[in-house]
């Protein structure tokens, strides 16, 4: 709601008016909403690029997958960001369906088949812990619900 929807019955608007500008008009109780929300728009981008990352982790390292990998991470980086935010020992894995983890899974296969190939000067080893743990999780319950069956684009699988 705006703020400024608040100075209707105040004699001392801009006290009020400047309260609302350091505020930020914001409300807690929506504001991790928001940025659940705002993860799952993030994940979705992910979601779209699983088969690049599949067929990535076969192919050579070219400036295409070396853009590729500073891409992730950056996206990668906002999704954990993300997950850190919200508060609520919020985990992004307990939204998502077993496809979108399976999605999720073959990025990280592709950042870690990688992971090699960064600059030794730039520190991503905590992106790079996030998503280790996050790759346990994610295989172990594609795991859980498939067992040794084999799914379709199946990220427990590569190469």
């Amino acid at each position: 709601m705006l703020c400024i929807q608040n100075l209707k019955n105040t004699k001392n608007y801009s006290l009020i008016f400047f309260l609302c500008l350091i505020s930020g008009c914001t409300n807690s109780a929506n504001h991790q909403d928001d940025i659940k929300n705002a993860n799952i728009g993030a994940r979705s981008m992910i979601y779209l690029d699983y088969l690049v990352y599949k067929n990535a982790i076969n192919s050579d390292l070219t400036p295409i997958t070396q853009a590729l990998l500073q891409s992730t991470i950056q996206k990668v980086a906002v999704i954990k960001g993300f997950e850190k935010t919200s508060g609520d020992d919020y985990k992004i894995e307990d939204e998502m369906s077993i496809a979108e983890i399976n999605q999720l899974c073959w990025m990280g296969n592709f950042l870690q088949e990688y992971k090699k190939n960064l600059p030794k000067e730039i520190d991503y080893s905590d992106v790079y812990l996030w998503v280790d743990t996050k790759q346990s999780k994610w295989k172990a319950k594609l795991n859980k619900v498939y067992g040794n069956e084999k799914i379709k684009d199946d990220c427990r699988y590569t190469k």
